[in-house]
């Protein structure tokens, strides 16, 4: 929930942005957030393996270069919006569409 979450305050910040694939835009944000939470976490080479060969490391390490510095190095996430944000995607992602677009706000 928590790269969910970078996902979302990247789409507030660059609604344009795409990137060329869901799953480095994903994996950026999932590597970063688990960086952020976890106190041992995966190298970025071990990244580049978890890929399954999509990303060679130095993508890797350009991915979250590049993501650290378009959300300006806003990475952690305040527990309590975490638990809000994760309640919302559970409660208005059950079941069958149109799923809603959610609008955070900017970290403080």
């Amino acid at each position: 929930f928590a790269a969910l979450y970078l996902l979302q305050r990247l789409n507030a910040r660059f609604p344009a942005a795409r990137g060329s694939s869901g799953h480095r835009l994903f994996i950026s944000a999932f590597m970063i957030a688990s960086k952020v939470i976890c106190d041992d976490t995966y190298s970025n080479k071990s990244w580049s393996i978890v890929g399954q060969g999509m990303l060679a490391l130095r993508e890797v390490n350009q991915m979250e270069r590049e993501m650290c510095s378009y959300l300006e190095w806003q990475l952690n996430i305040e527990p309590g919006a975490l638990k809000e944000f994760e309640a919302k995607v559970q409660r208005d992602f059950k079941g069958q569409g149109p799923y809603p677009t959610y609008v955070l706000t900017t970290p403080a």
